[in-house]
């Protein structure tokens, strides 16, 4: 097994930020394949059973081979409080399908991804999960970069 250090985890964590911006950006691609009658709440609900069987199997893999520890096992809290979320999710979900189907790929897809904006807020404020002047400055910067990408996409893409 290669050594970990501290240049490995950089180039890792860039490559798989590479990646799930492909795959997140690529998710409602679908739907410019289907007839319009299939469209909407119908690939809502193969996506979401898509995430309930897919879910498990990455944590499984996760604790297998990477944590090499299995966690403690408590039902109600296994089961109740992730299909809370889940349920949740997917109502944000099917929101984000149909803006996305209404103003188009680039416009529609764009607004629904900058709920993680007030969601880092929230979680700066509330939660404290960034603390630190710099910290805090990279991500007020980062935000206004983020806006002004998303207006000139929405203006041009």
């Amino acid at each position: 097994m290669p050594k970990v250090t501290p240049q490995r985890n950089y180039v890792l964590g860039i490559g798989l930020c590479g990646l799930l911006g492909l795959f997140n950006g690529s998710t409602l691609v679908p739907l410019h394949y289907v007839p319009p009658e299939a469209s909407g709440i119908n690939f809502v609900m193969s996506f979401a059973i898509g995430v309930l069987l897919v879910t498990p199997v990455i944590a499984l893999v996760y604790f297998a081979f990477y944590k090499k520890s299995w966690p403690q096992l408590l039902p109600k809290e296994m089961t109740i409080y992730p299909l809370a979320a889940g349920f949740m999710w997917n109502i944000g979900n099917f929101t984000s399908i149909f803006a996305t189907l209404a103003l188009g790929q680039a416009i529609g897809f764009t607004l629904t991804q900058l709920a993680l904006v007030p969601a880092a807020v929230w979680g700066i404020l509330f939660f404290k999960e960034i603390s630190g002047t710099p910290k805090i400055a990279t991500f007020c910067v980062s935000t206004v970069v983020l806006l002004i990408g998303a207006f000139i996409l929405g203006m041009y893409g």
